[in-house]
Parts: structure tokens; C-alpha cells; sequence
């Protein structure tokens, strides 16, 4: 991004920047900043930290405007949730507008209860939503589900008072309007925004998803799936109880709203089915957001809540372990890559061909291209007409992206190799036989050779010489 906007010819070359493409823009916005600052790698770690910080210090902020008494399950429920595959995966933007999200409805709830909504929280709440827009529109969606029905709950009530809904209805509207309209022009923009031909729906699946706790699984699933199913049934413990509440006639023992939002979200997950982007994983974190806001706000026995207290504490330990040991490797992995991409010449092309297999590895050779003008003929976001950055047409061949998407060495048609490229970049699986692939990769291309390889031996470099 800073190389286009700084009218780098090569990369203008293979890229463009869209600035009408309002949405998806928050995380490479941050990154932008950052990376003028500090190195890339540091500048990338300091935007995660932003988002584990805040995103617990947030939801707690929401917490504590929807009751006054919150119980003990409050304090320590979102933490499996702050790290999930969508997380490691980079959906960066999404994250971000999570947490702004949660301090808009904070916010918003503040100014409901107040009854007049003053000039001052209107401006701040229209500015945090359209930041929630630019940053993601499925959460800005996501978000305007939420002001709506807690915006009704407060008209309730006030015994539908014509007098708090002319009060509270234009301010609303003002709050999301410039959203709705960078939305629009997003949606405009766009051929297809939800579902792929890729897609699959199942109760089962879906069921499977929910039991397991999926957002708040990351790498190991197996293993990781031990413990949050615990999870999952301290939740519908404490759902039942919410429940047994209700049907007592026991008012002010469960948050009418939450537990409202909280159907309509189940209801979308199980409308939606498993697609590339993820749509059905988002709801299912926003369903169990949702959730334990319901359940936090509420009172809660202590035989179930003490408890649950101590086994959530044990079980975020346990995943905490499985991230960190994870994070790991794959920070080493980075490293290495970024040590070696300082041997890659500037306005470089270089084709990564992935037989890795590692789902959170999929799109790790753009590091290459973190510290220098190259371009890396894998990007994801460029693919998908979604963000900001694009692929030029014609850029992308059919030899090119049927190289990218190889799984298996075997399947290389070496003579394909565009004369464009200057490196090949493969990421090797776990164990493989590094010298017999040396050498198979010497006896196809006699006009490249082995340039550099990592130290546990996951990938190779290797450059064209030009005569």
C-alpha cells in the first residue's frame, strides 16, 4: 500500500489501489502508520497487542452498561475468545471493528439510559460507527442489529412513549447513516459479498461448530476441542438457569435484549452455510458474544458460578499454552523468511508454490515482501475484490495461479514457469526428503538454482539466472 501510494511504477505494474473502496481498510490503515514507523514484523505485533488489550477492556466497558450488578462469569469468559483461527488467520480489519463495535453499543447504552441523546455522544457515536464501516461491514451489519433492538427495548421500556422514540429515532439514524452509505458503496462495488460456489450447509456441521466452541479454537482443533467443549457446557448451564428465570416470572433475573439478539444470532448460524469467508464462523462469535453478555448481566448462583470460574480459568490456561507454543514456531518461521527475503532484489517477482498443507501457513511467503518493493504472486486480499489493493487485469495467468494452487511437488508442470519470475519460493512440508527435492528441482530448471534454505528446512529459494 505504501508503495502505491508513494507511485512505485512496479508495483503499479501488478497492483491497484481503489481509495472508493470504503470498507476493509481500518487494519491496512493501522499497519500503514505503523510501518512508517517501526519495522514491519514489530509493527504487525504491535497491532495484535492492540487488539488482545482491548478487546477484553471493551467488552467489559459493555458489560458494565448493560447492568449494574454483573455477576462473577463477567470477568473471564471472553478471554478463550480473544485468540481464534480467524485471528491467526489475519482478518485483521474484523477484529478491530469488534472492538470498536463493543464500545459503540457501550456508548450507545449510556446515552438510551440518559434518555436525551445529546449533540456531543451523537457525533461520537456516528464517527465510531462509520469507523466500525470502514473497518469491516459485516460487523458494521452486526452492529446495527444490535442498536436496533436494544433501541426497541429501551422504547419498550418507556411504555412506547411517542415523546423518547421522537427523542431517540433521529439521533440513531444520524449514528448510522454515513455507514449505511460508505456500505452502499461497498456493496455497489461488488459482484458477490456473501456465499460461494464453494459453500456447504449442515445442521450437523453447524451443531459441531457450536458444541466445539469454534471461535475460540485456533490451531490444534482436537486438542483445543478437549477444552472448550467445557466451555460449552458451563454456557448452557448457565443459559438454562437464564431460562428457568424467565418462566418463573423473576424480574430483572435475565437481560431481555442479549438473550433476544442472542435467538436472532442462532438463527442467522444456522441460515448461513460454510463458505470461504467465513460469514457462519463470524456469527457464531457474535453469537457467543452475545451469549455471555446475556448470561454476565444476570444473577447467577454461586454453585454455578464459582465453579465455572475455576474451570474456564483452567481451560483459558490450557488453550493460552497451545498458542503460545504454536506462536512459536511460527514466529521462528517468519523470522526465517524475513532473513531470507533480504537476499531477494528489489522489483522482484517471486511465485510462492505452498506444499506445506498448514492451513495458518497458507499465506505466509507474503513476508517477503514486507521490507522491500517485490511482488509475491500469492495475496489473497488482492484476489478477492473485497479491499483496498488489487491485482491489475491480466496480471494473474492461468500457469501462474494453477502453479499457486499446487499441493504436492508431483504436480509442478515445471515448464509452465512463466519467464517472468525471478524467484520461486517453496514452503516444503513437515519431513519431506529436502535433498531429493533439490535435486529434482535442479534436473527441471536448468535456469534457476537453489538460493537459500531454512534452517529447519520448511522451504526453499530459489533464483533464475539470467545469462
Amino acid at each position: 500500500m505504501r508503495e502505491l501510494l508513494s507511485s512505485n511504477t512496479f508495483i503499479h505494474e501488478y497492483f491497484k489501489l481503489d481509495l472508493l473502496l470504503p470498507t476493509n481498510g481500518l487494519g491496512h490503515t493501522f499497519l500503514l502508520v505503523l510501518g512508517s514507523i517501526f519495522p514491519p514484523i514489530f509493527a504487525e505485533k504491535i497491532l495484535q497487542t492492540i487488539y488482545i488489550f482491548f478487546l477484553p477492556y471493551a467488552f467489559r466497558f459493555l458489560i458494565n452498561q448493560s447492568s449494574k450488578k454483573p455477576n462473577l462469569l463477567s470477568y473471564y469468559l471472553i478471554f478463550p475468545f480473544t485468540y481464534s483461527f480467524l485471528f491467526l488467520y489475519g482478518f485483521y480489519n474484523f477484529h478491530l471493528a469488534l472492538v470498536i463495535m463493543l464500545f459503540t453499543v457501550g456508548i450507545w447504552l449510556i446515552a438510551i439510559n440518559e434518555g436525551t441523546i445529546k449533540t456531543k455522544k451523537i457525533i461520537v457515536l456516528s464517527l465510531l460507527a462509520t469507523l466500525v464501516c470502514y473497518a469491516h461491514i459485516f460487523v458494521f451489519a452486526i452492529l446495527g442489529l444490535i442498536l436496533g433492538v436494544t433501541w426497541i427495548n429501551a422504547v419498550l421500556k418507556n411504555e412506547g412513549s411517542k415523546e423518547y422514540i421522537f427523542q431517540t429515532i433521529s439521533p440513531l439514524l444520524a449514528i448510522v447513516f454515513p455507514g449505511i452509505l460508505l456500505g452502499a458503496v461497498f456493496i455497489f462495488n461488488q459482484t458477490s459479498i456473501i456465499g460461494s460456489s464453494e459453500s456447504s450447509w449442515s445442521i450437523i456441521d453447524t451443531w459441531k461448530s457450536l458444541k466445539s466452541i469454534e471461535p475460540a479454537r485456533a490451531i490444534l482443533y482436537g486438542k483445543e476441542g478437549i477444552f472448550t467443549q467445557w466451555i460449552f457446557w458451563i454456557l448452557s448451564v448457565a443459559v438454562l438457569t437464564q431460562f428457568v428465570s424467565w418462566f418463573k416470572k423473576e424480574k430483572g433475573k435475565t437481560n431481555v435484549q442479549w438473550a433476544l439478539i442472542s435467538l436472532i444470532l442462532i438463527g442467522f448460524v444456522f441460515y448461513f452455510p460454510k463458505d470461504p469467508t467465513f460469514i457462519q464462523s463470524r456469527l457464531i462469535l457474535f453469537f457467543f458474544l452475545s451469549t455471555i453478555l446475556w448470561i454476565s448481566t444476570a444473577p447467577l448462583p454461586k454453585l454455578i458460578s464459582i465453579p465455572s470460574f475455576i474451570v474456564i480459568s483452567y481451560v483459558s490456561i490450557a488453550l493460552l499454552n497451545i498458542y503460545a507454543t504454536s506462536s512459536e514456531k511460527s514466529s521462528q518461521l517468519v523470522a526465517q523468511i524475513q532473513d531470507v527475503s533480504e537476499v531477494i532484489k528489489p522489483k522482484s517477482v517471486v511465485l510462492p508454490i505452498n506444499f506445506n498443507g498448514q492451513w495458518r501457513n497458507a499465506h505466509i511467503s507474503n513476508y517477503l515482501g514486507a521490507s522491500k518493493p517485490i511482488v509475491v504472486l500469492e495475496n489473497y486480499e488482492a484476489a478477492t475484490g473485497y479491499f483496498p489493493i488489487s491485482w491489475r487485469d491480466g496480471v494473474l495467468s492461468e500457469e501462474v495461479i494453477a502453479l499457486v494452487e499446487t499441493k504436492t511437488i508431483e504436480e509442478i508442470e515445471w515448464n509452465r514457469i512463466p519467464e517472468r519470475i525471478d524467484y520461486l519460493f517453496i514452503l516444503i512440508p513437515d519431513n519431506a526428503d529436502i535433498v531429493g527435492i533439490k535435486a529434482l528441482v535442479k534436473s527441471q530448471l536448468k535456469s534457476f538454482k537453489v538460493l537459500a534454505t531454512s534452517e529447519q528446512q520448511d522451504f526453499l529459494l530459489i533464483e533464475r539466472f539470467y545469462n
